[in-house]
């Protein structure tokens, strides 16, 4: 008895300190777009784009792409071809499933600095905006000895400022005609690297239904203005992190229908589809769906789904030339003066559907309380003038400016902007106002000392 009792102990005692093996968790995450430089290497910790328990991953060959992972560090190491460019998948498979990273590469354009001292150099480097004004890691090199110094570095489409560094002492480039003033009484030569495509390319969700056997999204691709689809196009769909079978997504025309089985859709799922051909992409569109119904048919709205258009009321559409109002200032230059754009001009854009065709659901509109009439000079060097047309000077705090309208307009512009299912954000100027305001003339004693370096 007492024997079967201690042997009873042990196994019980066993039994509670055998570890406990829990099925595996599958890839909740929902995995997003890498961003590789073609022919740049690049290297990716697996635990930045999703969590897994273990990350024994099997990834498959890629024609463009090469990949070495690092099963101890789990760190994935790429590298695009260097001529290819577009959105592309790289499967790999976890606990029997095969699984995609989506990957979107880019072939940035090389420009060549150059630059020719009148004397002999010592240190010659070229620093500015694209690498945070670091003045030692860009050396110009002369490895033919012909005096012309040169270095050449991959750049995103934008605008650049940036300057020479010979020997301690900064020098504008002397063979660029573009420059602009900088904040220490000096200039910074300025470039222009144009986009690579410059055609605009999207995708829009047109429609949504729903029956009992499947879920049908209707998207609409528009390229440069126009509802088509570039030749050679190929269309990327995921739901969750698995690509779409082909045989789920049908095209006509410009219109891609996806056709989600029911089956395949129960609880939430995370629907994503973008296009890519001829080296240019259109951004993403995800599409949330909870037991194959889009979240939208189903949930109020939610600030996380907010698609925001943001727009200069004075820059935007001058609606009502009468209203407007330039000031007057030898000093104050073209650039910073009000151009008339005016709630009229929102209010006929509203109306003419134009925020509908973009896909956004938030208007932001800048501040539209009155503002001053003159100009007024900045404090830093070079000291120019600007005009109030930006709207963050207010000399009254119920007033709508005259040159944009009238509070009925106003109100006016948020009924209509409702009507197209659109919600409006008013930037409101509230920690401070302009001196001719009648807080400050009346209220002195409720406003500091300004303390200006």
């Amino acid at each position: 008895m007492k024997t079967f009792a201690f042997h009873t102990t042990i196994a019980l005692l066993l039994i509670l300190l055998a570890p406990i093996r829990l099925s595996a968790q599958p890839i909740s995450d929902i995995i997003p777009p890498l961003r590789l430089v073609a022919g740049q290497p690049d290297t990716v910790w697996l635990g930045d784009l999703f969590y897994a328990e273990d990350y024994r991953v099997e990834f498959e060959p890629h024609p463009h792409i090469d990949w070495l992972f690092h099963p101890e560090k789990f760190t994935l190491r790429l590298i695009a071809d260097k001529d290819f460019e577009g959105l592309t998948l790289l499967p790999f498979h976890y606990r029997g499933k095969r699984l995609v990273i989506p990957i979107l590469v880019e072939i940035r354009q090389i420009h060549r600095f150059r630059y020719r001292p009148a004397q002999p150099v010592g240190k010659l480097t070229l620093f500015g905006s694209f690498n945070s004004w670091n003045r030692d890691n860009l050396p110009l090199r002369d490895p033919d000895g012909d005096g012309v110094y040169e270095i050449e570095i991959p750049l995103e489409p934008g605008r650049y400022e940036y300057k020479f560094h010979v020997d301690g002492e900064e020098v504008i480039d002397p063979e660029n005609p573009h420059r602009v003033p900088n904040p220490f009484g000096s200039y910074n030569s300025v470039i222009t690297i144009p986009p690579r495509h410059p055609e605009r390319f999207f995708l829009h969700l047109v429609k949504a239904s729903v029956n009992r056997r499947y879920t049908e999204l209707t998207f609409a691709a528009e390229l440069a203005g126009r509802a088509a689809l570039p030749d050679s196009s190929r269309i990327i769909a995921l739901l969750d992190n698995q690509e779409v079978a082909e045989a789920h997504i049908s095209v006509q025309g410009n219109r891609i229908r996806a056709h989600l089985p029911e089956r395949r859709l129960s609880g939430k799922r995370v629907f994503r589809i973008a296009v890519t051909g001829q080296g240019m992409t259109t951004p993403m569109q995800t599409v949330v769906l909870y037991d194959g119904q889009p979240a939208h048919n189903t949930s109020p709205f939610s600030w996380n789904d907010a698609i925001i258009y943001s727009l200069m009321i004075d820059r935007f559409l001058d609606g009502n030339p009468h209203n407007t109002r330039r000031v007057e200032h030898p000093q104050l230059a073209p650039q910073a003066n009000f151009h008339g754009g005016d709630l009229e001009g929102v209010l006929q854009k509203l109306q003419e559907g134009y925020f509908d065709s973009l896909g956004v659901n938030v208007l932001w509109l800048s501040p539209v309380n009155q503002n001053p009439d003159k100009a007024y000079r900045e404090w830093p060097p070079p000291h120019r003038y600007f005009s109030a047309y930006h709207g963050y000077w207010p000399v009254h705090h119920q007033k709508v400016d005259d040159r944009f309208g009238t509070l009925e307009l106003l109100k006016q512009v948020v009924e209509t902007a409702h009507q197209h299912g659109l919600k409006v954000l008013l930037d409101f100027v509230s920690n401070h106002v302009h001196i001719d305001h009648p807080f400050y003339r009346e209220h002195r004693e409720w406003f500091g000392v300004p303390e200006l370096p």
